[in-house]
Order: structure tokens, then sequence, then C-alpha cells
């Protein structure tokens, strides 16, 4: 099951459930939720290092990912009043 959504920000994003089964066929980025402790949000970069890593993901994530899209441009007045870097 996915839902396909999109912010204030207009990012493109999807939801995706019950993917457990088809981890190594989400792209990657993607966010992931774990049952640990508290519960935490990580971002998956590499799947192969991330079960390597962490070898009890599969038990402790519960099968949803979000994957968003890199938007060309960014049109956020928030952004504007952030301090911008200072190239070196």
């Amino acid at each position: 099951m996915y839902f396909r959504n999109s912010d204030a920000l207009c990012i493109d994003n999807i939801t995706l459930e019950g993917y457990k089964e088809k981890l190594y066929q989400i792209p990657v980025q993607f966010i992931a939720y774990v049952d640990e402790m508290r519960g935490d949000f990580i971002l998956v970069t590499d799947t192969r290092r991330l079960l390597h890593k962490r070898p009890h993901f599969l038990e402790q994530w519960n099968g949803v990912a979000v994957v968003a899209e890199k938007p060309e441009f960014l049109d956020d007045p928030e952004n504007e009043k952030s301090p911008k870097k200072k190239n070196s």
C-alpha cells in the first residue's frame, strides 16, 4: 500500500506501508520508523550497510517508509530568514 503526498513545501513524497519483505525494492534514501526503546526515525542511505550495522532492523521496523524527491527549486520564506553559511 502506498500514499502519494505533497507537503506545504511542495516536496513530492510517498509513504509505503507493508514493505518489510520488499526492503531492497525501496529507493534509498528513505526514512524508516523503528520501535526501539522510545521509538526513533532513521535515514536509510544504504540498505546493506544498515542491515550489517543494525541486524535487528527488520524486527524493529514497522514496515513504513517515507521516500521524498529533492525539489528542483525550494521556495520557502522561512529558509530566507535563516542565517546563510559563509563560503571559506
